[in-house]
């Protein structure tokens, strides 16, 4: 999120510099997230001096999209400002799966590898031609050993389809086994059985055995 005022006056700067609206939007939205404590924010506002902003203006638009995206991965997902963005997302308590999220970053945050990453995809709109990403999915929490969906929710609604994806080569390159960490689902369940044959590596609703058992993986 953005300090009060702040973004505003940094989407002025964005269509004075004669970016598309499509880039416009993407930068806006990096900086707008829930996991971004508005220091930060206000850290990815003042990293775009004038030159950085004509140099994207200029690129090709079949490449503003991906140069965007490396520009944005480079400044919230390096290893100190993903731990100071799980750190916010741990203090959230009006989002609770976004502070579940951060607390279990914490806990595992020697093994951490990302935080409340968004995995998406280029497309090309078959209307106006413009190439763009579109969102596959959120990595809640990534560690070395293994990924961990996280939700507040009591069943597994929409959580099989999600798992198809995590488990994709597209989210999940190094094919890491995906945990779900459901604080009010019984693991017992059938919803949550349902996940494991779906391909889940364990439902847990106690982050302490979670947590050991991630430890334990080689």
């Amino acid at each position: 999120m953005y300090p009060t005022g702040m973004e505003a006056e940094f989407e002025a700067r964005l269509i004075a510099s004669r970016l598309d609206h499509d880039t416009v939007n993407a930068t806006l939205k990096m900086g707008r997230r829930s996991d971004v404590p508005p220091d930060l924010g206000a850290e990815w506002i003042n990293r775009w001096n004038e030159m950085e902003l004509f140099d994207l203006s200029i690129c090709p638009p079949e490449q503003v999209q991906s140069e965007l995206a490396r520009i944005g991965d480079s400044f919230f997902h390096n290893p100190v400002n993903r731990i100071r963005r799980a750190k916010f997302a741990a203090t959230q308590s009006a989002d609770p799966d976004l502070r579940l999220a951060g607390e279990l970053a914490m806990e595992l945050e020697d093994l951490l590898e990302a935080f409340g990453r968004e995995i998406a995809v280029l497309k090309t709109s078959l209307f106006t031609g413009k190439v763009k990403f579109s969102a596959l999915t959120d990595l809640d929490v990534v560690t070395t050993k293994a990924i961990v969906e996280v939700s507040t929710q009591p069943d597994a609604s929409g959580k099989v389809g999600q798992l198809t994806v995590l488990l994709e080569p597209v989210a999940n390159p190094n094919c890491l086994p995906v945990f779900h960490y459901f604080p009010n689902l019984n693991p017992d369940s059938r919803a949550a059985e349902a996940l494991r044959e779906a391909g889940s590596a364990g439902v847990y609703n106690d982050r302490i055995q979670l947590v050991s058992m991630i430890r334990t993986l080689t």
